[in-house]
């Protein structure tokens, strides 16, 4: 059987001895470095998840932003569009208008100048044929007279 001797108790508590040194010196500063790493990790890996989920977020407010943005450029654009519409209505409006005026003060000047061109014409045809009547009956009276 197994027989218990003083070598294999002083084997055991050396080795129980070297056991608590190596705790001591090796193996609870590698867990503390094992521990802090992992915390390290863990928390490099919430900051990562937080940042993308921030990125997410921007991201989605950029694009709700660009949207109203275009929602606005087209609503100002045609808005503009209808202004220029209107103004180019009323200023071919305005300039038929005018023109029309135009038209109308020198149809009247014309009409104006016909009357008086009538009338003067009207005067000189009366005074060429009391001129023509003369000379005829003038001339009847010379040819008879010789």
């Amino acid at each position: 059987m197994l027989s218990l001797n003083g070598t294999f108790l002083i084997v055991l508590a050396s080795f129980v001895f070297f056991m608590l040194v190596m705790r001591a010196i090796f193996f609870e500063p590698v867990r503390k470095v094992k521990a802090e790493r992992e915390e390290k990790l863990t928390g490099d890996q919430e900051h990562a998840q937080n940042a993308l989920s921030q990125i997410a977020q921007l991201q989605q407010n950029y694009e709700d932003q660009l949207r109203q943005a275009r929602t606005k450029a087209h609503a100002l654009v045609a808005s503009l569009q209808t202004q220029a519409r209107q103004e180019a209505q009323g200023t071919v409006q305005k300039a038929r208008e005018k023109a029309q005026e135009d038209l109308d003060k020198r149809m009247a000047e014309l009409h104006q100048w016909r009357e008086e061109t009538y009338q003067s014409l009207s005067g000189e045809r009366q005074q060429l044929a009391r001129t023509i009547i003369e000379k005829v009956s003038g001339g009847s009276k010379v040819a008879a007279g010789e």
